[in-house]
Order: C-alpha cells, then sequence, then structure tokens
C-alpha cells in the first residue's frame, strides 16, 4: 500500500499566546478521527511541491513533485484507487525497493477474485543519479485481502502517531488542537471550515533559520481541505513552495 501521506505542517509559533477561542474549542471538540474514518469514504487529492534556488538575484526552479490520488472505499467488495506520482529535477530522488531514481510511478488497487485484490506498482526511472542511459521501468504486483486494504486506508488519514495525536495524513486536528492557543492564527471560511494562517514567521533551528507563511483549511470532521505553505531557508538560500487540496465524499 501506498506510504502515508506525508504533510508536514510549520510550527512557526511567536512567543505571544492568548486563551483559546470558545468558538476554535468547539470546533475542534466536534472533531474525531473515529467518525473522520467512519464517513469519509471516497478520496480527490492533489499534491504539488516546487523548490527553488535564491541565490543573490535569482530565483531559479530546481524541482518539482506532484501526485494525484482518487480512491472509492464505499463499497469495501468493490474498492478502487489510483495514485500517480512526477518527479523532476532535484525531487528525483533513489527508490530503494527499485533501484532507481525515479520520476515517475502509479499505484493502482483493483478487485481480484472475491475477497482479493491486486495491487499494482509500476515506477521508472534511471540507475544513476545523473539522470543518464536508458530510462527503465520496475513493476511488482501484490495480493491482498479486502480486509487489509479496508485497514491499510488508515494511511491515508495519518502515518504516525505520538502521545495520543496523529498526524502525517489528511487528518489536521490533532494538529491544529496542538496550536489552538495561538488563537491570533485562526479564523472561519465563509463555509464554515476552520482557518490556521501564519505569515512570514521566523524560525530558528540548530543549524539553520529562515521564515514560512501557512494555509490550513479543515472542515468539520477534522480532515484537511486546503494547504498552501511557502517556507524559505535564509541559511543556504532555498525555498519550498507546496500546495494540496483535498474533496471527499461519504
Amino acid at each position: 500500500m501506498k506510504k502515508g501521506l506525508l504533510l508536514f505542517p510549520l510550527l512557526l509559533l511567536s512567543s505571544c499566546q492568548y486563551d483559546v477561542d470558545p468558538k476554535v474549542q468547539s470546533f475542534l471538540d466536534a472533531c474525531s478521527l473515529e467518525r473522520a474514518v467512519e464517513e469519509v469514504k471516497t478520496f480527490d487529492v492533489r499534491y504539488e511541491s516546487h523548490t527553488y534556488d535564491l541565490s543573490p538575484g535569482l530565483e531559479e526552479e530546481t524541482g518539482t513533485a506532484v501526485w494525484t490520488l482518487q480512491a472509492d472505499y464505499r463499497d469495501e467488495e468493490n474498492i478502487t484507487s489510483f495514485l500517480e506520482e512526477t518527479f523532476e529535477g532535484e525531487l528525483i530522488l533513489f527508490d530503494q525497493e527499485s533501484g532507481l531514481y525515479v520520476d515517475y510511478t502509479t499505484q493502482t488497487i483493483q478487485k481480484a477474485e472475491e475477497g482479493t485484490y491486486v495491487i499494482d506498482t509500476l515506477k521508472t526511472g534511471y540507475r544513476n543519479e545523473d539522470l543518464s542511459g536508458q530510462k527503465e521501468e520496475y513493476r511488482v504486483s501484490t495480493r491482498y485481502t479486502t480486509a487489509q486494504v479496508v485497514d491499510a486506508k488508515k494511511d491515508i488519514y495519518y502515518s504516525n502517531s505520538l502521545s495520543g495525536a496523529v498526524q502525517g495524513g489528511l487528518y489536521y486536528a490533532d494538529f491544529l488542537d496542538s496550536v489552538k492557543r495561538y488563537t491570533m492564527y485562526f479564523s472561519f471560511t465563509e463555509e464554515g471550515h476552520l482557518q490556521y494562517h501564519t505569515d512570514n514567521v521566523p524560525y530558528v533551528t540548530d543549524d539553520e533559520e529562515g521564515y514560512g507563511s501557512e494555509t490550513i483549511v479543515m472542515d468539520s470532521l477534522g480532515m484537511l481541505v486546503t494547504l498552501r505553505e511557502e517556507l524559505t531557508n535564509t541559511t543556504d538560500s532555498t525555498r519550498l513552495r507546496l500546495s494540496m487540496d483535498c474533496r471527499y465524499d461519504s
């Protein structure tokens, strides 16, 4: 199955904090991972990221990654899913499974005989890091039971759990709950979704610093609707821009 959908919410928090907005608290209290898993049955997701070199007088794009996911779990006996990924530039990375520097991937889940599914994976890429030589293909098919496919669906919602909170997927309520005391970053959209927005907030780690902006929009189930993020690393003069748009149905 597809690895957990990795998102990276920015913890770009100033030293100021305030009492939690009661409306925000009420919205977050109503969110439930269990209810989201139960009610969200179809997924239409598009993710896009771009990296840039910010050398003096320059903003040159150095890498692109795009992936889309369409999945339908409404009927557990007829599940379908299609994931497609493309990579360019510095975001073409070495893949241990295939032994390739992968620039394209598809993964399809389709029903086989009763009670079983076939997960077909195709990867294309190059043996050499400089992408020289002939492009190669890597294919693998794996059989899952219906129960295994349904259980693996949780990877769409989160990829890891720590101290009772989940992160790494499309369920964002636990992340927003962890930063709810920074009430100045929260608002509500016209559609009634909860929005978290930061703008050019500085950050410092042990070996780098920079600033970032982020907008997260989350629905009443706790599922991500849109994500817009820009992170500028002033230590190594690079920038990352990413976006995600999600649609769901029951």
